[in-house]
C-alpha cells in the first residue's frame, strides 16, 4: 500500500511540474492569436481570433530583419552541428582506438575546459575576433558556438563500448582509418551521432550570448538577437512578438519529437 501511496504521489508531482513547465507556452500560443493592445492590457483569453494570428503572422514575415535572422539562426545551427559533430566524433575515435597516457592526459584537459564558465570567456573571445577582424560574421558564431568539449566527452564513452573486432576486421581487409570510421564507425553510433546533433544544435539555436557580443549588424543577426531586441523595445507589436517566440520553438520541438528514441540511447553511458 505504501508503495501504491508514493507511486500516486510521484505521478501527482511529475504531471504539476510537466503543467508548470507547459503553463508559459500556452501563454504564449494564446498570445499569438490575440491583438497587441490586448496583450499589452493583459487581457490575452478575450478576443481570440484566427483572423487576429495572420495579422500578427503577416506584420512579422514583413519584417525582413525577422526573415533574415531566422535564415542566419538555420545557416549557423546547421553548419556547427556538421562542423562540431565531426570533429567531436574524430577526436572520440581517436581517444579510445590510439589510447596511449598522451592521449589521456590530453582528454582531462579538454574536460576542465568544460568547467569554465561561459561568461568568463566572453571578454578574451571578443578581444582575439577583434584583433583578426572576425567581428560580425556568422562564420565566428560557428567557431564559438562548437561545444567540443562535452562532445567528445560523449563520443569517447560511447566509443568505449564499441566492438573493436570490428576495427581490426576491417583494418585486415585493407580498409584505411577513414573508410572504417564511415563505413564501421558512424553507421553503428548513429544513435550517438543523432544525440550529439540534437544537442548541438539546440544550443546552437538558443544562443544568445556569444551572438550578441560578436554580431554588430542587422544583416547578420540571429532569431535569438532579434526576439531580444524587440522584447526590450517600447513600441514592439507584441502580437508578432508571440509569433516570433512561438517560431523560434518549433525547430527544437520538431527535432526532439524526431531524435527521441535515438536520444535516449545515446544518453545512456552518460
Amino acid at each position: 500500500m505504501n508503495i501504491k501511496i508514493k507511486c500516486f504521489i510521484n505521478h501527482i508531482v511529475i504531471f504539476f511540474a510537466c503543467v508548470c513547465s507547459i503553463f508559459p507556452y500556452l501563454l504564449i500560443i494564446v498570445s499569438s492569436f490575440n491583438t497587441s493592445v490586448n496583450i499589452r492590457k493583459g487581457a490575452i483569453f478575450t478576443h481570440i481570433s484566427i483572423q487576429n494570428w495572420k495579422n500578427n503572422l503577416n506584420t512579422l514575415f514583413k519584417n525582413p530583419v525577422f526573415v533574415n535572422s531566422l535564415k542566419n539562426t538555420f545557416i549557423v545551427s546547421i553548419a556547427t552541428v556538421v562542423i562540431g559533430v565531426f570533429l567531436a566524433s574524430l577526436a572520440g575515435y581517436a581517444f579510445v582506438v590510439y589510447r596511449n597516457k598522451f592521449m589521456n592526459k590530453l582528454f582531462v584537459f579538454s574536460l576542465f575546459l568544460i568547467m569554465i564558465p561561459t561568461s568568463v570567456l566572453v571578454i578574451p573571445l571578443f578581444i582575439i575576433l577583434r584583433n583578426f577582424n572576425m567581428l560580425d560574421s556568422l562564420f565566428s558564431i560557428i567557431l564559438v558556438s562548437l561545444s567540443l568539449p562535452f562532445l567528445i566527452y560523449l563520443f569517447r564513452q560511447n566509443t568505449k563500448l564499441f566492438p573493436f573486432e570490428l576495427i581490426k576486421a576491417a583494418r585486415i581487409d585493407g580498409l584505411n582509418e577513414f573508410t572504417i570510421y564511415y563505413k564501421v564507425y558512424l553507421p553503428n553510433l548513429k544513435a550517438v551521432f543523432i544525440t550529439a546533433s540534437l544537442i548541438t544544435f539546440i544550443n546552437t539555436w538558443n544562443g544568445l550570448l556569444y551572438p550578441l557580443v560578436i554580431i554588430q549588424s542587422q544583416k547578420n543577426m540571429t532569431l535569438p538577437i532579434y526576439i531580444n531586441s524587440i522584447g526590450t523595445s517600447y513600441t514592439s507589436d507584441y502580437g508578432a512578438f508571440m509569433i516570433s517566440l512561438l517560431i523560434s520553438t518549433i525547430p527544437i520541438l520538431f527535432v526532439f519529437i524526431l531524435a527521441q528514441k535515438h536520444f535516449k540511447v545515446g544518453m545512456k553511458t552518460m
